[in-house]
Order: C-alpha cells, then sequence, then structure tokens
C-alpha cells in the first residue's frame, strides 16, 4: 500500500474511539482459535509529547494491538472499509474481514520465505501477497480462492499494483522488471522489461498508467514505456534505495544509499532529465564510503500531494522537508536514538499540514509540516514500526506493522485545531501577551490539553437511536468548563496548581478566559437550511449535553446549492442550545 491512500476499513472508527485493553493472538504458535490478552495500564502511558532515550518504560500509545504473527510484521494494507491484509517473517499472509470478524484471520495464505508486500487491486477484489523469495500469490476475495501463482521473479524487490487494470508489476534481484495481466481464471497475459542485470531495487508507476519509474543498485533509473519496452535512463551517484513520483506534477524524486535525492522531471515523454539534489546531510568521520552509505541511506521519500514538498528519512534517523525549489531543507529532526524512519506520510488536519513518520526506535512521530515542529510523539510499544498506513484524518488514525508481529492503531485527535483548541490557544496566547505566564507554561497546557482530551473521549459509543429535529437558530452561553472538555483543561490546571507552576486565581482566570473565547467563536447565528436522508445510523453518543452522531449513506439537500452525491459516512456533533437566560425559547443549534 502506498502513502497516498487514505484508506478507512468498516467499524476502524468505532476501534479507534475505545481503549480496547486486549491483545489478541492469531499466530500458529497459540493455534487459529486461541486468544491471548495483555492489559494497557492508562497511567503507564506517555505523559510526555518527547520520549526520554534510554528510559527503561516502555510507552504504548495505541489504542488497539492485534498479535497477528508469530515474527515480525513486515507489511500491511487496508482497503474497502473492510479487508485487512498482513505479511510476516513465518512465511505467511493473513487475511482480516472487518464483516466477519475483527480478530480472526478468514484466512492463511503460506509462502516459502518471509512475507515482504501485501497490496489490494485499486478495484478492490483482489490481493497479492509476496515473499522474498519471489514467490507471488493472487487471492480473490469474494470467495477467498487462489487466481494465480507466480514463480517468475528472482528475489523480489518491490511489487506494486496498476492504478486503473488488474495488472501487477514486480521488480527483482536480476534487473527484470515484470508485468502481469490478472484475467479470470488466472494470468492473461505477461511481460518482462530487462534491465542490464543490477537489482531493480524500486518502482512506481506514473500517474498517466503508461510508464514506469524504476531504481536500480547500480545508480541507474529508468522510465519505462509499457507499450512498446522502450526507455530513457538517468544515472546517480549510488544504489536507488527509494521512490516516489509526485501525484499530479511531472516530478519525481530518487534517494539513495549515499545519502542523496534527486529530484527528476518527467515531463516529456522520451527523456528523464535532472532537476535538483539534495545532498546528504553530513558525511560521517569515518572516510569509509560503505560506513557513509550505511548511516545517512535513504529509507522513505514522499511528495506531499498538496503542494511540491518532499519528505525524506533517512537511516541516520534524520527528517528532512525540502521544497523542490532550492537544495536547503524546509526543516530538519535529528531522532535522539539515530535511529532509521522507515515510512513517512502526508496528512491534513483540518487546514493544517502533518507528516507523520514511524521509526524502528518504536515511536511514531507527528510533525507540523509548515515549520517542521515535532508536534506529538506516540510510543508504539517495544516494538519497532516496520510498515504503517493512515486509515483516516480528524481524527488520525495511523496503524502501523511491529518488530513483535503485532499490529497496533493509533487514534490522535488534534483538539488544538480544533474551534476549542483555538479557544484554549488564544487563551493561553492573552495570558502569554500579559506576561501572566511563560510560553514555555502555554506549550505545556497544550501538550497535557491534547492528551487529557484523547484519554476522556476514548470510549466506545455503543448505542443507536434515531431523531427528528426542527430547525435550530439560537444558541446560548455554556460553562464549557462543565464538558469533558472543560474538565480536562480544568485537570491540566488543577496538576499545575498543585506544582506550584500557576497560582488557584490564574487557574480561574484561564478558565473564565476560556469560556469567553468558546462562545465568542460559537455564537452565531445559523441561517442555513439542509435536509439530509441517511440511509443507517451507525451509533451515537450523548455526553456533557453534546450529541455525537455517526451516519450511514447521506443524501444532503441545501437550499443555497447542490450537493449532487452521496456521502459514505457523516459525523454530526449538536449540543442543545436551551438554558434558563433564553427563556421561551425551543430551538437549539447545531
Amino acid at each position: 500500500m502506498t502513502g497516498d491512500e487514505d484508506l478507512e476499513m468498516e467499524g476502524t472508527e468505532d476501534l479507534a474511539s475505545e481503549r480496547i485493553e486486549q491483545v489478541i493472538d492469531c499466530s500458529n504458535s497459540l493455534g487459529p482459535n486461541d486468544e491471548q490478552y495483555s492489559s494497557d495500564n492508562d497511567d503507564e502511558q506517555s505523559t510526555s509529547n518527547f520520549s526520554d532515550v534510554g528510559a527503561p518504560t516502555v510507552v504504548d500509545d495505541s489504542v488497539y494491538a492485534l498479535q497477528a504473527h508469530a515474527q515480525d510484521c513486515f507489511t500491511i494494507a487496508v482497503i474497502a472499509e473492510r479487508w485487512l491484509a498482513s505479511g510476516g517473517e513465518d512465511d505467511v499472509a493473513f487475511l482480516w474481514d472487518q464483516q466477519v470478524s475483527d480478530c480472526d484471520p478468514v484466512i492463511e495464505i503460506a509462502h516459502n520465505d518471509s512475507v515482504t508486500h501485501v497490496s489490494f487491486n485499486n478495484q478492490q477484489t483482489l490481493l497479492a501477497t509476496a515473499d522474498m523469495s519471489g514467490e507471488i500469490i493472487i487471492t480473490h476475495l469474494s470467495d477467498l480462492s487462489s487466481r494465480a501463482k507466480l514463480n517468475d521473479c528472482n528475489d523480489l524487490e518491490w511489487m506494486c499494483w496498476h492504478t486503473t487494470s488488474d495488472i501487477l508489476f514486480a521488480g527483482d534481484k536480476d534487473g527484470m522488471v515484470w508485468m502481469w495481466l490478472i484475467g479470470p481464471s488466472g494470468v492473461a497475459q505477461s511481460k518482462v522489461y530487462s534491465g542490464d542485470g543490477s537489482p531493480c531495487t524500486n518502482g512506481q508507476l506514473l500517474p498517466d498508467g503508461k510508464r514506469l519509474m524504476a531504481g536500480y543498485a547500480d545508480g541507474a533509473v529508468r522510465l519505462w514505456n509499457l507499450k512498446d519496452g522502450t526507455f530513457s535512463v538517468l544515472k546517480v551517484n549510488s544504489a536507488v534505495t527509494a521512490i516516489h513520483h509526485h501525484v499530479s506534477k511531472p516530478i519525481g524524486a530518487v534517494g539513495t544509499e549515499a545519502g542523496t535525492v534527486h529530484v527528476i522531471n518527467t515531463a516529456h515523454l522520451d527523456r528523464l532529465t535532472a532537476a535538483i539534489e539534495f545532498p546528504a546531510l553530513s558525511e560521517s568521520k569515518n572516510s569509509d564510503e560503505e560506513q557513509v552509505n550505511v548511516e545517512s541511506c535513504v529509507e522513505c521519500i514522499q511528495f506531499a500531494p498538496f503542494n511540491s514538498w518532499l519528505a525524506v528519512g533517512r537511516n541516520d534517523g534524520t527528517l528532512c522537508i525540502y521544497e523542490t525549489t532550492s537544495t536547503t531543507p524546509r526543516s530538519i529532526y535529528r531522532a535522539p536514538s539515530s535511529q532509521a524512519m522507515v515510512r513517512a506520510l502526508w496528512s491534513m488536519e483540518g487546514n493544517t499540514p502533518f507528516l507523520c513518520v514511524g521509526s524502528v526506535d518504536c515511536f511514531l512521530r507527528i510533525f507540523d509540516a509548515r515549520d517542521g515542529a515535532l508536534y506529538k510523539e506516540l510510543g508504539n510499544g517495544a516494538d519497532e514500526i516496520l510498515d504503517m498506513v493512515i486509515l483516516g484524518s480528524n481524527p488520525l488514525r495511523i496503524m502501523t506493522a511491529g518488530s513483535g508481529g503485532i499490529i497496533r492503531m493509533t487514534y490522535y485527535q488534534m483538539y488544538r485545531n480544533t474551534t476549542l483548541g483555538e479557544a484554549l490557544q488564544k487563551t493561553l496566547d492573552d495570558l502569554v501577551h500579559e506576561q501572566m505566564i511563560p510560553p514555555q507554561l502555554a506549550v505545556k497546557v497544550l501538550a497535557i490539553y491534547d492528551k487529557a482530551i484523547n484519554k476522556a473521549l476514548a470510549q466506545k459509543a455503543k448505542n443507536k437511536m434515531y431523531f427528528k429535529a426542527s430547525l435550530y437558530k439560537t444558541m446560548a452561553y455554556m460553562m464549557y468548563r462543565e464538558t469533558t472538555l472543560g474538565s480536562a483543561l480544568s485537570r491540566t490546571l488543577d496538576e499545575f496548581v498543585e506544582e506550584g507552576l500557576i497560582t488557584r486565581p490564574l487557574a480561574m482566570k484561564v478558565l473564565t478566559t476560556f469560556d469567553k473565547n468558546i462562545n465568542k467563536a460559537l455564537a452565531y447565528r445559523v441561517k442555513n437550511k439542509v435536509q439530509f436522508k441517511a440511509d443507517k445510523l451507525v451509533t451515537y453518543r450523548y455526553c456533557d449535553n453534546v450529541w455525537t452522531f455517526v451516519i450511514n449513506g447521506v443524501e444532503f439537500r441545501d437550499v443555497h446549492r447542490s450537493i449532487d452525491r452521496t456521502v459514505d459516512r457523516v459525523k454530526i456533533v449538536a449540543c442543545d442550545g436551551r438554558a434558563p437566560g433564553l427563556a421561551g425559547t425551543t430551538s437549539g443549534t447545531a
């Protein structure tokens, strides 16, 4: 699965919204029907935004853990709001069907070697699993039957599906790029694009679906024309270790073993041209070239889909964000552990771009892409992160594959980017401006607030109900300190008072300012009228005078604009606006 995909399983939101305290073992070592449970203690979870390197405490901020494999889990893929696939060092690939069970796989696919790649086709009907020896097995999802077994490759390096057709691509140690057309009864057609014998280490299909960019161990980058087998070639200074192409712009990026990154212009059909080169951040003091390569090797590269920013993770624990027009990084982050950054994925939370990065130091890091600041650091237990996918945004839901064979899901809401969080931010800014608190304390308040909110809201909405309401058109003043959000802020301030960091009167001023800013932000009249009908009310939750509804198959009708499609899933958050100060008012606001 590529980093561009924003996928979500049905029921994932339900799983993500509760603190599930169990580990379910589906490996062969326990047997197919055995289950093993372990408890997550919330008090043992991270209370800091940053890890303490060398500390013996294991930090696990995940909300769900599935013991999928007996050994390391190398790869995962999620698609169609239903299917989860994984591959591991135990020579097995598993497939889970969320409509059947979220803990027991529906099929076990045996391989001859460690399974390093799993991928669903674009039509969401086929699963390809591949091992290091080169064996590829195609499984049909409708009946879980084996569609084809491919043994053409010699030591598989990479694998990917075509974006529109049931065509599978793979590169191997012999420098071959293979292409198979998968038909109803197996392989309908195959084709091979031969290199010069150097291993084909990476490959990606270009957005036009007609060309494929492949990187090789000898530093060659070939742009293949899939129709006639012709290619153009460009040489870089070291073995190619990572490739990514922009989703809409004619530029690709190639990372190398030496730590350099080359941006390549792919606008021309018949040739590749080098646009810019990003050098390695620093040279090793050791003059041995092989040692330099090991330390600064590019592990992952990823273009942002919304602009030309490029994220580069290296083997030395560094993460850089580049503009493709300058060799100077926009930002540089160096992990304390100096261990490899293996996966970087972009996400938009509201209007803010974030970069999510998984590392073998057992931490998932979230960066504000605008300035590269480390926004949040989340523990992945004691497991190295070997693969990662983003299930959804707002809130951020990330699934990781770990070195212990465990698949974990982390649920994180960027509350400081919501109306409530922005009101708190403004409150703290006012206090800093008035020199009542130092800036460092304001940052700490936001960090603890994020964690307190996520902990308070990490519960599953189990009840279901149907409702009908008249037009909401007014809002009352509400004491938000009495809500879950306000209670979390109150607990945060109480901790600071107990620690002697702030006085009690200052804590009360923060709360009153918070109330004022929240009501000011929300004090508007709802003028538009919207009608909607839905297929199913999935879940609802009522807490602190706030209703939350999750609805499937929603069709909206707006009197001011036409909405010509049905939304698959909608979350509605509403509160009753009635209060004693609004005598005679019978309507509220959503």
